[in-house]
């Protein structure tokens, strides 16, 4: 299981506006690199992508409970 907050580089302890931010802030930096000519730098982008949306619907989810 990954660890989201480990996955944003931010404490467990994060309000939701530093959550946010950080989901923005890791998202960029992995859809440019998706968009590399390299193969595995590409197909590493993509998985963090995936990665994030699945943080950011948890981080949704918990928000809502």
């Amino acid at each position: 299981m990954v660890n989201y907050y480990e996955l944003l580089e931010i404490p467990q302890s994060a309000d939701k506006t530093t959550i946010e931010q950080a989901i923005r802030k890791t998202r960029r930096v992995w859809n440019n690199r998706a968009n590399s000519p390299d193969a595995t730098i590409r197909a590493e982008a993509e998985m963090h992508v995936k990665e994030i949306a699945d943080a950011e619907a948890a981080a949704k989810a918990a928000a809502k409970a």
